[in-house]
């Protein structure tokens, strides 16, 4: 997202000192720092493709939030569904769904009347770009790797080697629960990897419940652990 810049500060704003103004106006300089790459380590570098003066973990709304007033642009995170009663918010359900799902019956892969197409969906708050590693994820799943998926779908259920269950799982038809991906092309989407539900919307028994957290996310929402979501398709 382009920011302007030549603008004059408002009172409304607070820009951190160490933030430098141009004869009193926004530039390009006041967020980006040049040098910053050159300072930063490697995995830093990564982190902040376009070095701005942002800190360490800090996400891109809190960065704005630096100088905006938060009460003004503070938005309601969709990820926050449930009331204080731990009942789902109606008014959030409906950021993404045409209407509000029975939760009770959603204990099978679906896509549940969506607005939009999943990547559409997140990408209005996250963006869209090839993750990890900068590889696109989201293609077409080839048959192999559904079998490696269906296996690690089951792998807590059977006392079976996950290379065993998954040359079971070849040409069986069955598609991924807990970790779902489109019926109609079979492709990844956001939903595959990252559970967009908080913990306690979606019933504990459902395979969709798998890596819900709570209104702040520790695992950045995965259905695995970082340290095994990739085992969960590919053979390492």
């Amino acid at each position: 997202m382009a920011h302007p810049y030549d603008l004059k500060t408002t009172a409304i704003m607070q820009v951190p000192t160490e933030w430098p103004l141009y004869k009193g106006m926004v530039s390009c300089a006041t967020c980006h720092d040049i040098l910053l790459q050159c300072r930063l380590v490697l995995k830093e570098r990564w982190r902040n493709p376009n070095f701005l003066r942002r800190k360490e973990g800090e996400t891109g709304l809190d960065f704005c939030l630096r100088c905006h007033p938060r009460e003004l642009y503070q938005t309601q995170s969709p990820h926050d569904q449930l009331d204080a009663k731990g009942q789902p918010k109606e008014a959030v359900c409906l950021y993404c769904h045409k209407y509000r799902p029975d939760m009770a019956k959603q204990d099978q892969p679906g896509w549940a009347a969506l607005k939009a197409r999943m990547t559409d969906l997140c990408g209005n708050c996250h963006g869209n770009f090839p993750h990890p590693l900068s590889i696109p994820h989201l293609v077409p799943v080839p048959d192999t790797m559904l079998a490696r998926m269906n296996a690690y779908d089951l792998k807590d259920r059977f006392a079976i080697p996950v290379p065993e269950l998954e040359k079971l799982m070849v040409g069986s038809g069955r598609m991924p629960q807990s970790m779902p991906i489109d019926p109609k092309t079979h492709e990844t989407t956001c939903n595959t990897c990252h559970n967009s539900h908080e913990a306690g919307v979606l019933p504990a028994t459902s395979p969709l419940a798998r890596g819900a957290e709570g209104k702040t996310a520790r695992n950045f929402r995965l259905r695995l652990p970082r340290e095994e979501i990739c085992l969960a398709c590919h053979r390492m």
